[in-house]
């Protein structure tokens, strides 16, 4: 999920600095002002909200297990089995 911050250096990044040519930081803060004029009275559009309010659920990760410590299932049910005899005796 993008910031609305993060959306709107993307669109100037896109249409603007990428391929730009600026001979001095004057000339970029020109161009940029420039670019954010044409844009508001050409493009610029109310960004779609999505946010509803509620907090947002973090999913949970599979922990991962290195492939050297995870159980084949043959040994699973070999434990399983020695588990049983130990539990009978």
């Amino acid at each position: 999920m993008a910031h609305q911050i993060e959306i709107v250096f993307g669109i100037i990044h896109r249409k603007l600095l990428r391929g730009g040519n600026f001979t001095s930081v004057t000339d970029l803060e020109s161009q940029l002002r420039a670019f954010m004029d044409y844009y508001n009275v050409t493009m610029a559009h109310p960004f779609a909200w999505t946010y509803t309010g509620k907090p947002v659920q973090k999913q949970r990760r599979a922990t991962f297990v290195a492939p050297h410590r995870r159980l084949k299932l043959g040994k699973i049910q070999r434990l399983a089995k020695a588990a049983v005899l130990c539990n009978s005796v």
